[in-house]
């Protein structure tokens, strides 16, 4: 038996198979539209990698008889600092981690693991990695999301709570995830959905729910602005 998949990887261009029956399973958290959560589980190869698979509701169909919703699935290589992190953070795993995730268990401390993501996205301090990663920026006046030099979005009007999301993210210089800024899980849940719709297919970034915060990933890697 095998169910192989796509995903993508950390340290190249495109896209790459792997057969998930060889691999280890560890979930964090199921998919409820209810409450707005994107469901969340990881994968490690025989090889040590950390493959993130993401759960999420999608249009999968638009026909005369009206939009149909379906669950897709998103597949990634992530970090193990993540992986560590997402797993401490869920009450349900109780403080376990797997021996190959022990060396990152002070992931877990929200401090320690914030530090770290905004050390992994201030690149411009590295001149060695300068250039290999792009971050999105709002511009409000234009009504404008770049990534790079690339136009994402662009808005002919204002839409309230798209514009707090980007805003929110704007502030905070584009970390991976930040607090919601809606009162309630569905409007942020909603929000995601309409930003969603409204990039272009395909797009180079994406939004996700996740508990009460909002996540942002590039699709694949885009040179920064020169």
């Amino acid at each position: 038996m095998s169910d192989y998949i796509w995903y993508r990887p950390l340290d190249r261009f495109g896209m790459l198979a792997i057969d998930l029956h060889e691999c280890r399973w560890f979930h964090v958290r199921s998919f409820d539209p209810d409450v707005g959560a994107t469901g969340l589980s990881y994968y490690m190869t025989r090889d040590g990698r950390w493959i993130g698979c993401e759960e999420e509701e999608d249009l999968i169909d638009e026909s005369t008889r009206g939009p149909v919703f379906g669950i897709t699935r998103s597949y990634f290589e992530t970090r193990p600092e993540e992986v560590a992190h997402a797993l401490l953070e869920d009450v349900t795993n109780r403080g376990r981690l797997c021996p190959e995730l022990e060396p990152y268990r002070e992931f877990g401390d929200f401090g320690t693991y914030h530090e770290w993501e905004r050390r992994l996205w201030q690149l411009e301090d590295d001149p060695e990695e300068r250039g290999r990663y792009a971050r999105p920026r709002w511009d409000q006046e234009s009504r404008r999301l770049y990534l790079g030099t690339a136009i994402c979005l662009e808005y002919a009007r204002r839409a309230d709570n798209q514009f707090i999301l980007l805003e929110a993210f704007e502030s905070a210089r584009w970390p991976e995830s930040i607090p919601s800024p809606f009162r309630s899980v569905f409007q942020l849940n909603q929000t995601i959905k309409d930003i969603g719709r409204k990039l272009p297919k395909p797009a180079p970034l994406r939004f996700i729910c996740g508990p009460n915060r909002a996540i942002w990933r590039l699709e694949t890697r885009f040179p920064s602005p020169r």
